[in-house]
C-alpha cells in the first residue's frame, strides 16, 4: 500500500553564532563556510538520500532515498526536508526520479514485485514490469512525454521498446528517447541507431543528459562513461562516442552522473578523493574542449560520495551526496 506522507524537520534560521540549536535541526546543516546553509540531510541513516534528483513544477527540487525500508521520496524546502512519497518495505522507491509537463511526479520502484519493478505517478502504480525488468530504476521525462527501464527495454508513453542490452541510462533528444547500456558493446541506442562504445568496460552509457551545452545553436548528448573516467560530448546520434569531444576526469568515476543546461554541463565523481568525499565540475560551454578537465567546482566531505546525482534547475546547480551506511545522505546546492 502507497502512502502520501508529509514530515517536517525544522531549520536553524540563523548561523550557529546567532542563534541558539533547537531541537531536531539535522536536516539542514550551516555550511562549513559559515555562509547561508546549503546542504540539506536526510531524515535516516542508510536510505540513500540523495541518489536521484529532480525539479518540481513550481521548482522545488525532489530527492529520492532509494535504499531505505520503506524507499522515500523527499521535497526540498529553504527551511526543512519533507516527505512527499513513502514505499513499502525495500522497494527502491525513488531510484528513478521525473516530472513531466504537466506537474505529475514519476517515481520508480524498481525492486518492488520481487525485482519486477513498478512505475508510480504522483504515488500510484500505472506500470507494472515483466520477469528481471527493475522497472523504473531510471526515468526521464520531455514535456508529457516519459521514458522508463525495464531491464533490456525502454517503456516509453506505456509501449516497450526492445534494447541491445540491459539499460542503465534513459534520457530524451529533441524528443527522441535514448538508452544507456554499460554490460556489452553497445553503448547508446536510439531509433537513429546503436552507436558503440570507444574501450571495453568504459561503461559508456552509465548516465546521459541532452541540451545545447556548448551554445552551438544546436542540442548535443552527452554520455558518462565513469569506468574510463570520461565524458563524451556528441554532436549527433549517429557520432560514436570514440569520435565525440571527450572530457577527461581525474578518476573517482568521473561521468557516473551528468546534468545539462544550454551553455552548461554538470558532472559528478562520486568516488573522488581517498575519502571518498566526492566531487562535482560545474562546466560552462567554453570549457566544453577535449582534454583533461581542471579542479572540481565542490568536493564534498569524507564519505559524502557526492557527485551521484547533480541536477540543474533554472537558478542553481544541485548534487546529491548520498554518502556511507553509517549515516545520512546530503544534498548540496552549488553557488
Amino acid at each position: 500500500m502507497w502512502t502520501l506522507t508529509l514530515l517536517l524537520a525544522c531549520k536553524d534560521p540563523g548561523t550557529p553564532e546567532s542563534q541558539p540549536a533547537c531541537t531536531g535541526c539535522d536536516t539542514v546543516e550551516t555550511a562549513d563556510t559559515g555562509t547561508p546553509a546549503d546542504r540539506w540531510t536526510g531524515l535516516r541513516d542508510d536510505e540513500g538520500f540523495g541518489s536521484s534528483l529532480a525539479r518540481s513544477a513550481d521548482g522545488a527540487v525532489l530527492v529520492g532515498a532509494p535504499f531505505g525500508a520503506p524507499g522515500r521520496v523527499y521535497i526540498l524546502q529553504e527551511d526543512a526536508v519533507e516527505v512527499l512519497l513513502e514505499g513499502s518495505g525495500a522497494d527502491g522507491l525513488g531510484l528513478g526520479l521525473a516530472v513531466d509537463s504537466a506537474g505529475a511526479v514519476w517515481a520508480g520502484q524498481p525492486l518492488a514485485d520481487s525485482g519486477l519493478g513498478r512505475l508510480l505517478v504522483d504515488g500510484e502504480p500505472v506500470a507494472y514490469g515483466a520477469v528481471q525488468d527493475a522497472l523504473g530504476a531510471r526515468i526521464a521525462a520531455s514535456g508529457s512525454a516519459v521514458a522508463a527501464t525495464a531491464g533490456a527495454a525502454l517503456l516509453v508513453d506505456g509501449a516497450r521498446v526492445a534494447l541491445p542490452a540491459r539499460a542503465a541510462a534513459v534520457t530524451w533528444f529533441d524528443g527522441v528517447p535514448v538508452a544507456g547500456m554499460v554490460q556489452e558493446e553497445v553503448a547508446v541506442w536510439s531509433e537513429a541507431g546503436a552507436l558503440d562504445r570507444a574501450a571495453a568496460h568504459d561503461e559508456a552509457g552509465y548516465a546521459l543528459c541532452a541540451d545545447d551545452v556548448d551554445e552551438d545553436g544546436l542540442t548535443e548528448l552527452v554520455v558518462g562513461a565513469p569506468g574510463a573516467a570520461t565524458v563524451y560530448i556528441l554532436d549527433a546520434l549517429t557520432q560514436a562516442p570514440g569520435e565525440a569531444t571527450a572530457l577527461e576526469g581525474p578518476g573517482g568515476r568521473f561521468g557516473q552522473a551528468v546534468a545539462c543546461a544550454p551553455g552548461a554541463l554538470l558532472v559528478g565523481a562520486p568516488m573522488y578523493g581517498e575519502a571518498l568525499t566526492g566531487a562535482v565540475w560545474q562546466l560552462d560551454a567554453a570549457a566544453l574542449t577535449a582534454g583533461t578537465v581542471g579542479a572540481p567546482t565542490r568536493v564534498g566531505r569524507a564519505g559524502d560520495g557526492l557527485g551521484a546525482a547533480v541536477l540543474f534547475d533554472g537558478a542553481h546547480a544541485w548534487a546529491g551526496a548520498p554518502g556511507q551506511a553509517d549515516g545520512p545522505g546530503a544534498v548540496i546546492r552549488l553557488p
